[in-house]
């Protein structure tokens, strides 16, 4: 990269890296070529990617890696655009507009819906399944400034929002998209800069969420 990398991400099985910057590219990584690569020289990214035109903000691989019949790479970046490429041939498979500055990104597991969180506190779903444009629903407002995050739970049944400036984080019913809940973090201003969701895959247990604060 020519400037900050901005946010890195792995594949679900450790395999590749891709890493995003504010040179407005996005690289792909074999992270076993990275481990063996000398510490002179210079390594090849397996695909570079170029159509942003601003600082790469979130990335979302899918649970399909480089090496599979279905591979995808969701970009977002503040050009106020989000990309989806697949990893088995390095094409960019669909460019999506929105309104404003995109700070975070999320899709489902499914692959046919994706929410994309503006600088300007909205949060805008986009369905990829072909349905008609006209039925998408209207942005989601609950925040006051920019999302810094959204993460889903681990049953993908609640899509969860953390505001960067107002220090709340917003549950969301991804199928209706309603707010189900609004939770400050805390009495004093603080800044939500990251959401981590961990826990146990059988859905008698509850989540528990991680929160990244600079004041707490």
């Amino acid at each position: 990269h020519f400037q900050a990398v901005k946010v890195i991400r792995f594949s679900p099985d450790g395999q590749t890296v891709v890493s995003g910057a504010a040179d407005a590219l996005v690289k792909v990584w074999s992270w076993s070529k990275l481990l063996l690569a000398p510490s002179t020289g210079t390594l090849e990214a397996l695909y570079t990617f170029s159509q942003h035109s601003a600082p790469i903000t979130d990335l979302v691989l899918s649970l399909c890696t480089i090496g599979s019949t279905r591979g995808r790479l969701l970009s977002a970046s503040l050009d106020g655009k989000c990309n989806l490429y697949d990893l088995v041939d390095g094409q960019l498979l669909l460019n999506l507009s929105f309104p404003c500055e995109i700070t975070a990104v999320a899709m489902n597991a499914q692959e046919t819906c994706i929410f994309a969180a503006g600088i300007n506190g909205n949060i805008y779903p986009c369905q990829l399944n072909g349905s008609s444009s006209s039925n998408t629903p209207a942005a989601l407002q609950f925040h006051k400034g920019p999302i810094s995050s959204l993460k889903w739970s681990l049953d993908e049944r609640v899509l969860i929002s953390a505001g960067l400036e107002d220090g709340h984080l917003g549950f969301w019913d991804p199928f209706s998209c309603q707010l189900l809940k609004g939770l400050q973090l805390s009495s004093k201003k603080v800044s939500c800069t990251n959401l981590l969701v961990v826990g146990k895959s059988d859905p008698s247990h509850s989540d528990h969420l991680s929160i990244s604060s600079p004041s707490a």
